[in-house]
């Protein structure tokens, strides 16, 4: 693991890299089935990272299966994150509806989570360039099979709670790619 704290993906990538933990393919893949299906044998075989770096369509590289493994996530994130996100996890768990001590009690849990991943930066490589008019087309998104409906992105976060109770469950959930400036979940 990194003795310091990782700031952005290209020191992420840089250590994977390094470690023989990333494979990069250079040939022209299709985000249209192909991508997916060599990331689903490659999960299968517990295998690295790939970085595509060649994807049709697109001037964009695309990295995929970075948190496939424990020890790729503690390299991303270090044990604190995990620790934090755990204690979230059982609070919600074992604290529905929560009582206002209980509240009190774990009050520190939402700034320890607030710093999670997040600096304020006045520069940096993602504020160099800049498109007034960006279009979600331009970044390779996946269909993953032949019946489905569009591109997918499979990274939005969603908290969703039964009507008549239940434990809240805190899910990550595929967005559809619909045009240049739309997507749904």
């Amino acid at each position: 693991m990194s003795a310091k704290p990782l700031t952005n993906l290209r020191d992420f990538i840089s250590i994977l890299r390094q470690e023989g933990d990333l494979v990069e393919v250079n040939t022209q893949v299709d985000p249209n089935q192909e991508i997916a299906e060599i990331h689903r044998r490659v999960i299968s075989a517990n295998g690295p990272a790939l970085l595509f770096t060649n994807v049709k369509g697109s001037s964009f590289p695309l990295v995929t299966n970075l948190y496939g493994s424990s020890r790729r996530v503690d390299i991303a994130f270090g044990l604190h994150p995990q620790r934090v996100i755990q204690r979230i996890v059982d609070f919600a768990q074992q604290e529905m509806p929560p009582k206002p001590s209980k509240l009190w009690a774990n009050r520190d849990l939402g700034f320890e989570f607030l710093k999670i991943g997040t600096k304020k930066r006045k520069s940096g490589p993602v504020l160099e360039v800049v498109d007034l008019d960006p279009k979600l087309t331009q970044i390779p998104w996946i269909q993953l099979w032949p019946e489905d409906g569009g591109s997918f992105n499979t990274l939005g976060f969603v908290f969703t709670k039964e009507p008549g109770g239940g434990p809240p469950n805190l899910g990550i959930y595929r967005k559809q790619r619909y045009d240049d400036k739309r997507a749904g979940m």
